[in-house]
């Protein structure tokens, strides 16, 4: 579905369909490592000059916009040394 979307809005915006690849689950499924691992092809295959920062900005977003989403509810914030609940109190 995240590539999907991805090659549907690179369309619409008058890019090439791949971009929406490095938009969808390359970045949102895969994190910033996957794609810089996958940065190479794009570019040496495809023709696309900056997949690296395209990939970086799509997973940067993608966190940024998780946290604000889900932020309240995170493990991370609920087990935090400030809150009266942690994951090891019975």
């Amino acid at each position: 579905m995240a590539d999907f979307t991805g090659m549907a809005v690179a369309s619409l915006l008058g890019l090439d369909r791949l971009v929406g690849l490095l938009g969808g689950s390359v970045s949102l499924l895969g994190g910033h490592g996957t794609s810089i691992a996958w940065a190479p092809t794009f570019i040496e295959k495809h023709g696309i000059s900056n997949a690296s920062e395209i990939g970086i900005a799509c997973a940067t977003l993608g966190l940024v916009m998780a946290a604000l989403l889900h932020g309240s509810s995170s493990p991370a914030i609920t087990w935090s040394p400030r809150s009266s609940c942690s994951p090891m109190s019975a």
